[in-house]
Parts: structure tokens; sequence; C-alpha cells
């Protein structure tokens, strides 16, 4: 998914525009297992937003009720497992989602202005 998209996608939801970022999510291509385990994660984390799933990791970020330490230890994992080959393909692009919007949501991958801007704007 592209960057900018992921972006305003994980904003929407942390604004609780569920139509919004559902709308974002119909326009992903799902044509491969990597892509369809990939869409698979986003789509479970907007139903865990839209009914309000106070067991999913997602909805423990937008309520801050993670620490950000932990965060970044599932992120790690994330990464790990998306990149394990021996894990199916599907489960490799659904991993790789959630180090995708974990990444988004740490600022840890910077996306459309932010990475061509240094400090503040005003």
């Amino acid at each position: 998914m592209d960057p900018i998209q992921l972006k305003l996608f994980v904003e929407a939801l942390k604004k609780g525009e569920i139509r919004k970022a559902s709308d974002i999510l119909e326009r992903v291509a799902a044509s491969d297992e990597y892509q369809k385990g990939y869409k698979k994660a986003l789509l479970g984390i907007v139903t865990s937003v839209e009914n309000k799933e106070m067991n999913s990791l997602f909805f423990k970020m937008i309520s801050e009720t993670v620490t950000k330490k932990s965060l970044e230890e599932q992120r790690r994992q994330s990464k790990k497992m998306s990149q394990d080959t021996f894990r199916p393909t599907s489960e490799q692009g659904y991993e790789r989602a959630w180090y995708d919007v974990l990444s988004i949501y740490l600022g840890k991958k910077k996306v459309g202005l932010d990475k061509h801007v240094e400090g503040e704007l005003y």
C-alpha cells in the first residue's frame, strides 16, 4: 500500500472516521496472497475500531492503553515475522501490514512532506 494512503488510513481510524478508512481500504488491490494477507490485517483493524473491541491492539493504541515500548516490541516482532520465509505468503503480508501501521503510528516511517522537512514548520 502506498505510504501516504496508509498514513491517511491510520489517521482516519485515529479520528474514528471508519467510512473514510473503509473507502481507502476498498482501493487496495489484493491480486496475490501477500496482498490478500496485507488487506486482511487492515480490514481487521477497521473492524476492531468499528466494533470498539477493547482487546484489539489498534483499539488499545488509539485509546492509549498500551505503552510505546510494547508497540515498539510488536513492531519488531511483526517485521521479523514478515520476513520469515517458512511462513505462508499471506501471513507475511499480514505481518507486513502491521509493521507498516505501527511504523506510521509511532512516527518511524516518514511519508509525504514529512520526509522532506526537518524540524518545525512554524
